[in-house]
């Protein structure tokens, strides 16, 4: 079947997936996690593709709005029937856009945090790529957030660690200040391959990193950390 249901292990949280369209990887589900929005925030999710992280962060803090924009009108689709799927119409708008329209399409200061998992692989031309990650960059991403978050409202990114300048170059020059840095390593051997990073718009300077994440003890065995993050596929966990 080209497309199926799959359960998030989350509160009974489904989603749709079709296998000529482009899914989710593990950095959803770690961005998901490290962004922590407080209850009853308003958030935007730039990018969302089949709408993974509203799901994952509504599972974890129930008791939020999220604002999911996708430029793919077969993802955006997708992602609005999953919403409808799990009955999250409420909180869970899926909007057919280009994120780079945001200054046009919502007033400046209207949220409290913006996710995203910006592009940050070279297009290969075999698909491999969301279609917002083939057409903006993450400095689009970056003057998006900084146009919808509020004042010390949160911008949560994923990324590799070798753009870690870069990406804290591009965060400050639109007075968007570094404040939270997590890196992630498969095995307590490697080096980190994914880094989380969360700024706030108009704060003060002063970066913490958290202890780093390491997803496996060895070879196929899942770290305490991950098993958590993951609830080792138990029912309401998280």
């Amino acid at each position: 079947m080209p497309e199926r249901v799959e359960d998030l292990q989350l509160r009974g949280l489904r989603i749709l997936r079709h296998t000529a369209l482009p899914g989710y990887t593990t950095d959803a589900v770690l961005l998901a996690d490290f962004a922590q929005p407080k209850a009853g925030s308003h958030v935007f999710d730039l990018g969302t593709g089949l709408g993974i992280l509203p799901l994952l962060m509504i599972g974890r803090q129930g008791n939020l709005r999220i604002t999911g924009i996708e430029l793919q009108p077969a993802l955006a689709e997708l992602a609005r029937r999953s919403v409808l799927l799990n009955k999250l119409g409420q909180q869970i708008d899926v909007v057919n856009a280009d994120l780079r329209d945001c200054k046009a399409l919502y007033p400046s200061g209207c949220c409290d945090m913006v996710v995203s998992s910006p592009p940050y692989h070279a297009d290969d031309g075999q698909g491999g790529m969301h279609s917002h990650q083939q057409q903006c960059t993450y400095r689009d991403v970056i003057d998006a957030a900084q146009h919808l978050l509020r004042r010390r409202g949160r911008l949560c990114l994923c990324f590799p660690p070798a753009q870690l300048l870069q990406v804290a170059d591009a965060l400050r020059s639109a007075d968007l200040e570094p404040k939270r840095v997590q890196m992630c390593a498969s095995l307590p051997s490697r080096s980190p391959w994914l880094c989380l990073l969360e700024a706030m718009k108009n704060a003060k300077p002063g970066l913490r990193f958290e202890p780093q994440l390491v997803m496996l003890e060895a070879p196929g065995v899942p770290g305490e950390q991950m098993q958590a993050i993951y609830g080792c596929g138990e029912e309401g966990t998280a």
